[in-house]
């Protein structure tokens, strides 16, 4: 049996995308890399619990789904997720094709919930509960004994806030906004799409659970620093505010928006008075374009500004400046360390971010302190555990989550649909999932199969194995391209790859440059990468190799024949016919295509799947091949929208068989198939 392999990995934007060979290495492309610096992730702070709270929450797990059988054939309702290594339920699954890719529905889910990238912990003001927020739910664990005793699902979750009491909790879950109980029963729905706040969070909750703050979305309104306040009773629009994010102080006074530079705070009790016609007099200054984050203490009263090298504390009500506390530090100035005042008052526990040399290894880990506000001594300064880190009264205690049974990064995917976990320690696998794996020797490197060398090679002085944009190995039929980049902290460093045939142990072909895509087929290999904005591409996998340049092309893929190359541009796709050499330029209705886009071209779907820029079409675009190649046509005949709004899919492809699509998304991979409309599957 054919298989579909596939590599994830979390911070890895390459997409590999080898079609005929049954083959596909996967990497998220989601992921930031060294070339876009100017797109920083911003830390979020968000506020410290208040000390007046109830019991701590023991929230009821949402129940298992029990099969069900379904009407024809008989068989059993799909449970998600499918246990790893178990085939999906024998369904009548048809081949995907472009007539009827428009009923793909999602038949099986493989993998466990991650952490949410933001904020996902938070701790009761009683400093007995904390809560952790997973792409999949909501979880509550004992502080003390650390044993999970609760939580519900909320399938898509994107980001959380809570009550300090940890009695209301408000989810982010796509459009769709949520406030609910401590045991998982849902006080209100809201259907709105929440805007990206530069500062503060998008979303937040009252203490009491009875308001809603909403940044509202950018484009879709003609001021769009606005923040609009809803009653969670009755779903009615309290108020609008001035601002960018929002954030409660946890003594219910203030909502906190940012706005020309400073922290507006607009009493809670004077919602509802025409507050959008003017401004707050209470503000706290902020650090204008730098990235920064604001911290509550649990009674109110003190407000700390976060930048990445120094805390401000303020009081709130008088405004005045009562400490700063600095003296860390920093490997860059938009990476802020995770600050909390402490449960009792009176100190903030500060933890940094590790420092990494030039070859991205750690130099001095994080670190945690412990800063008395009055007297601004630092009563601990340690290295920080991993995980959550708070202070007792006594000690730093620290809490870090895990997922039940995680799976590795790589995965094999079946024709039947099952998938199967590859060992973590491969760096690649080919179609018949040999593990490979590298070893530094005294000479040089060695690409070891099944811990057997297979190839010895020397890596260019200054030079290490892998970059941002590929994880250093792939394996191409009987062929291994390895690929290095400077170890020189640089905005671009330098480059090169060299490829080898695994039959003879022997280099065929080395070169510098960053490289952008692999593609393989029966007959051909292409190599496409960036020299001095050239696009080279080596085709034919016996030796002789081809030298194409096309500098307005960022990326390529091969029909499986390899006939055909698909090299994609800005709002236009190139096909070349590898056979006679011609070539066909058809325009694109959409997009920029750059090395974080992906496409796959599949002659047994008859589609051309694409996703340009995740932030430019709202899922997965399907085109008809025949219409796109002999009509000039590239109107989708079907998208397949983002998961509930929320996790773009971060790489995709079809099983060898055609009766099968891949996503991965959000942690999980997700098996969608052309289902008959009576089966009971989501």
């Amino acid at each position: 049996m054919r298989k579909l392999v596939f590599a994830l990995y979390a911070l890895i934007p390459l997409v590999l995308l080898i079609a005929a060979a049954g083959v596909f290495a996967l990497r998220n492309v989601s992921a930031s890399v060294p070339e876009s610096p100017e797109t920083l992730l911003t830390a979020t702070p968000t506020a410290t619990p208040a000390p007046t709270a109830t019991a701590a929450p023991t929230a009821t797990p949402t129940a298992t789904v029990e099969p069900t059988a379904t009407p024809t054939p008989t068989q059993t309702l799909i449970s998600l997720p499918v246990t790893n290594g178990t085939p999906v339920p024998d369904l009548p699954y048809e081949v995907i094709t472009a007539d009827n890719v428009h009923r793909l529905r999602e038949i099986a889910r493989y993998g466990y919930p991650r952490l949410l990238d933001e904020n996902p912990y938070r701790l009761t003001a009683d400093g007995k509960t904390i809560v952790v927020g997973t792409t999949a739910g909501i979880e509550f664990y004992d502080a003390l004994t650390q044993a999970k005793n609760g939580g519900f699902e909320v399938e898509f979750l994107r980001a959380f806030d809570m009550s300090p009491d940890g009695r209301f909790i408000l989810t982010r879950a796509g459009d769709t906004l949520t406030v609910w109980t401590a045991d998982g029963e849902k006080v209100r729905e809201f259907a709105l799409e929440a805007g990206d706040a530069w500062a503060l969070n998008a979303v937040a909750l009252s203490p009491d659970g009875s308001l809603l703050a909403v940044q509202r979305p950018r484009g879709q309104v003609v001021e769009p620093d606005r923040v609009d306040v809803y009653r969670v009773e009755d779903g009615s629009l309290v108020d609008t505010v001035r601002g960018m994010g929002a954030q409660f102080s946890p003594d219910g006074k203030y909502l906190a928006t940012v706005f020309d530079a400073s922290v507006r705070l607009y009493p809670v009790a004077e919602l509802g008075t025409g507050w959008e016609k003017r401004l707050p007099q209470q503000s706290l200054p902020w650090c204008g374009e730098d990235t920064c984050g604001l911290v509550f203490s649990p009674d109110g009263t003190l407000a700390a500004v976060v930048r990445a090298a120094r805390v401000d504390v303020y009081q709130v009500e008088s405004r005045k400046l009562v400490r700063q506390v600095s003296g860390w530090e920093v490997q860059d100035t938009y990476t802020l360390p995770s600050v909390q005042f402490t449960p009792q008052g009176g100190q903030l526990l500060i933890t940094t971010q590790p420092l990494f040399d030039t070859q991205g290894n750690v130099r001095e880990k994080a670190k945690t302190i412990l800063v008395d506000v009055a007297s601004g001594e630092w009563v601990i300064n340690a290295d920080a555990p991993e995980g959550f880190a708070w202070f007792d009264g006594e000690k730093v205690q620290t809490f870090a989550w895990k997922a039940e049974g995680e799976t590795g990064k790589l995965f094999s995917v079946e024709d039947d649909g099952s998938v199967r976990d590859r060992p973590e320690e491969c760096v690649a696998i080919d179609e018949h999932l040999n593990c490979y794996t590298l070893l530094q020797s005294e000479n040089g490197w060695q690409l070891l199969k099944n811990k057997e060398v297979a190839v010895e090679f020397r890596v260019p002085a200054g030079y290490a194995i892998g970059s941002w944009l590929d994880n250093g190995v792939t394996i191409l039929n009987d062929f291994a391209v390895i690929s290095w980049f400077m170890q020189v902290k640089s905005k671009y460093p330098p480059r090169g790859f060299a490829v080898f045939d695994l039959k003879n142990g022997k280099q065929v072909f080395s070169s510098p440059g960053t490289i952008a895509r692999f593609s393989v087929s029966r007959e051909f290999v292409s190599i496409g990468y960036v020299q001095d904005n050239l696009y080279h591409v080596l085709l034919e996998n016996n030796g002789s190799f081809k030298k194409l340049s096309y500098s307005d092309y960022c990326f390529h893929t091969l029909d499986s024949n390899g006939q055909k190359l698909f090299l994609f541009g800005v709002g236009k796709v190139l096909v070349m016919n590898l056979l006679n050499n011609s070539a066909n330029q058809i325009e694109l209705p959409v997009g920029l295509y750059d090395v974080n886009s992906q496409a796959i071209v599949s002659e047994r779907a008859n589609l051309i799947v694409d996703n340009l820029y995740w932030w430019k079409i709202p899922g997965i675009r399907f085109v008809d091949l025949n219409n796109f190649l002999n009509a000039g046509k590239s109107d989708p005949v079907y998208v397949l929208p983002l998961l509930d709004g929320g996790h773009p899919f971060s790489s995709f492809m079809f099983s060898p068989n055609g009766r099968f699509f891949a996503t991965q998304a959000d942690g999980f991979i997700r098996i969608w198939a052309v289902v008959p409309e009576s089966a009971p599957v989501r």
